[in-house]
């Protein structure tokens, strides 16, 4: 996975062509319990995070590699399984996790624990598919929000121009563990599906349409909620939606917000003939959440809300860098004025003169009392890709790394 330059989407691939699409539609962008009035919100408060020590490999591709696509190409998702132990998730099209007693130990399992079928039919919804968010609450039966992308450009008769970005068509699935994510299995087709945008795959569309890059999920009021990030087509606008649900086994429970509750039903383009518009999600705070949000955790000691994000100028300071962002909140609907957590080098600018690009930023502390990591306390670990270059290009060469950082919550 990469962040492409040019679509605004966490760019689930292998090849690095495509990491020079991402900040066009970033930059449009940014120009149960959440149920509050829009309008009548406490003050957002706002999140202050630092750097405190050096980067940390937690998996160098180079030497630990399982085989030449074993990349991180996805956020760092973890949880505690039943047997005391802890499994990070940091997915590619061949899903593997790394395992270790705790949060700072883990190590490379070279077992494939779940792929996609290259399914050619896109109502199937299982071409190319990462295990993008997990949750349990029990250790050994797990569920996983799945970024399903369909690349229309890779099946014969589906994509008139062989172009990815042209024929690309995504939605977000479910799927299920039964042995503490030794293996997942997924349902057939509409079985599965926990969101699509209300339209078919289109071979004409010219770029891709769908809901993107699932957050990883955090419970509040006895439900769970995670952010997705969308494009935009026709009557779904671009931005971050946010999904709730009291049953997260269970695909067609999810609902998201529509500006007011969370009442907006998905549903399936390729069975249903209902109207679009009812069933396209409200996007959140636009205009502070500029980017897609990968990470969002509760701060325990405040009970702050902390949503990261990596993109350039979401404030209107022209002097800011390309850079991970912080934003705060206290109800998920109304989020604080960014601020930088830590500049990175950007991709296909200058690489041959930058430091290697760093990208889908996830926040986890091992001392955090959830199994599913979803607490932070004032200090916390910031796990992030690190690209690195040849031949001042960025590659399959990844690691994923991880930095200490301070926590600093003002109420406002």
């Amino acid at each position: 996975m990469t962040e492409d330059e040019g679509t605004g989407v966490i760019c689930l691939v292998r090849t690095t062509r495509r990491t020079l699409l991402w900040a066009a539609a970033i930059a449009a962008v940014a120009g149960g319990g959440a149920e509050a009035d829009s309008g009548s919100a406490a003050q957002p408060p706002s999140v202050l995070l630092r750097p405190t020590g050096d980067e940390i490999v937690v998996f160098r591709k180079s030497s630990e590699g399982c085989d030449r696509d074993d990349i991180p190409d996805a956020p760092a998702r973890a949880l505690q399984l039943a047997d005391g132990t802890v499994a990070v998730f940091a997915a590619n099209q061949k899903n593997r996790v790394m395992r270790g007693a705790n949060l700072l130990s883990v190590r490379r399992d070279c077992a494939v624990v779940f792929t996609g079928r290259r399914a050619a039919d896109p109502a199937a919804y299982d071409d190319r598919l990462w295990l993008a968010s997990t949750w349990t609450t029990d250790g050994t039966n797990l569920i996983a929000l799945v970024h399903s992308e369909y690349q229309g450009n890779t099946h014969p008769g589906q994509c008139p121009s062989g172009r990815y970005i042209d024929c690309w068509y995504n939605a977000i699935t479910l799927a299920t563990s039964h042995d503490g994510g030794h293996s997942f299995t997924r349902a057939n087709g509409a079985a599965a599906l926990v969101a699509s945008v209300p339209y078919r795959y289109d071979p004409q569309a010219g770029r891709h349409i769908g809901y993107f890059n699932p957050s990883n999920l955090v419970e509040r009021d006895s439900a769970v909620y995670a952010m997705m990030w969308t494009t935009g087509y026709r009557e779904q606008a671009a931005g971050n939606c946010l999904i709730r649900t009291e049953h997260p086994d269970a695909p067609a429970s999810w609902r998201a917000w529509d500006g007011t509750a969370f009442t907006v039903q998905f549903i399936n383009p390729y069975r249903s003939t209902a109207l679009p518009a009812e069933h396209v999600c409200q996007t959140i705070d636009r205009y502070h959440l500029g980017g897609p949000v990968v990470s969002f955790v509760r701060h325990t000691p405040s009970g702050a809300y902390i949503a990261l994000f990596v993109g350039g100028n979401p404030t209107g300071d022209e002097q800011l860098p390309w850079a991970v962002f912080a934003s705060g909140s206290w109800d998920l609907i109304h989020w604080s004025p960014p601020r930088m957590v830590m500049p990175v080098a950007r991709f296909g600018t200058n690489e041959c003169t930058t430091s290697a690009p760093l990208a889908y930023p996830s926040l986890l502390d091992p001392d955090s009392p959830s199994v599913n990591f979803e607490t932070v306390g004032d200090s916390a670990q910031l796990f992030l890709t690190r690209f690195n270059l040849e031949r001042c290009r960025t590659s399959l060469d990844r690691d994923l790394v991880r930095i200490p950082v301070s926590l600093t919550i003002d109420p406002s």
